[in-house]
């Protein structure tokens, strides 16, 4: 019986070693630097965002901050959301999210300057 297993182990590893060999092929990963250039936010949004949240994009317990006059009002900048929501999805920016939010805030600024934020003007224009 023990012949039998020897010459039955000595098969499989003959037909083992007859299988064709496959080539290993080394592929070294292209090496590229990704520069992020870091968002510059105009010190007037940054006041805004103070003025709207605290400066804040959520909660201590993680939730959005969400307007106390107007709960359609969203996070850090205080974006309506039934005013700029449309435009903001079209732009590919969630607003629930610190960094959509702030892509909106930093759009809404660029085409209509600090007018949207004009009912919390008192609190970020002397400052």
């Amino acid at each position: 019986m023990f012949f039998v297993f020897v010459i039955a182990v000595g098969i499989v590893l003959a037909l083992f070693l007859m299988l064709p060999k496959q080539e290993t092929i080394n592929i070294e990963p292209e090496i590229t630097e990704i520069v992020v250039k870091p968002i510059e936010i105009p010190l007037i949004l940054q006041r805004i965002a103070i003025a709207e949240s605290g400066g804040k994009q959520f909660n201590s317990d993680g939730t959005v901050i969400m307007g106390i006059i107007n709960p359609h009002d969203i996070g850090k900048y205080q974006i309506n959301e039934l005013y700029w929501g449309k435009k903001a999805k079209e732009l590919g920016y969630d607003i629930y999210t610190l960094e959509g939010n702030t892509s909106m805030a930093l759009w809404i600024y660029q085409n209509y300057g600090t007018a949207p934020w004009n009912w919390s003007k008192s609190k970020w224009s002397n400052q």
